[in-house]
């Protein structure tokens, strides 16, 4: 905590805003230090962590906190991690599927969750956000090498899946 307000202290950057992100734990650590970090020019966007709801009420923080409104964390659909905890701040569902099929990944029921592990896998989240937002200046050509297991096809680049839609049960 003390690196993160030594920076946010630092001269050369008091009309900066920080951004603390992370994956998985490391994101449960970057929102666990945005919520304490009561900095007005501190964000926080974390990938696929699990929540901290009960953490931060055990903080004393309250879900309707500025902190709170300065975390956002991007949960791939089917994604068990995530599903651990109660997030407080905002959430951006994605989606995850074969990215050459656009079928339903492979994974298992756990009382009534469908639960796929290899919806975790950050490269797979980049890979879905470059897919439906895209990115001109960086080389995503990863993401359609079709020897990685997170690849998409490049018909679905850019566009919405006509499959149905296994995270809401709509078809």
């Amino acid at each position: 905590m003390e690196v993160a307000r030594n920076i946010l202290n630092m001269k050369d950057f008091e009309n900066d805003n920080l951004v603390l992100t992370g994956h998985s734990l490391g994101g449960l650590v970057a929102q666990t230090l945005g919520t304490k970090l009561h900095d007005r020019r501190l964000q926080t966007l974390v990938f696929s962590a699990p929540g901290s709801g009960w953490m931060s009420a055990s903080f004393g923080e309250k879900a309707e906190s500025e902190s709170m409104s300065k975390y956002m964390v991007i949960i791939p659909h089917h994604d068990p991690v995530p599903m651990v905890d109660v997030h407080m701040g905002a959430k951006q569902p994605i989606e995850c599927r074969n990215g050459r099929t656009g079928e339903k990944v492979e994974g298992f029921n756990i009382l009534s969750f469908y639960i796929a592990p290899s919806c975790h896998s950050i490269q797979r989240t980049i890979c879905e956000l470059w897919r439906t937002c895209g990115d001109e200046q960086y080389d995503f050509s990863r993401c359609t090498d079709q020897k990685e297991p997170f690849a998409v096809a490049p018909h679905f680049v850019g566009k919405l899946y006509t499959s149905p839609d296994w995270a809401t049960g709509e078809t």
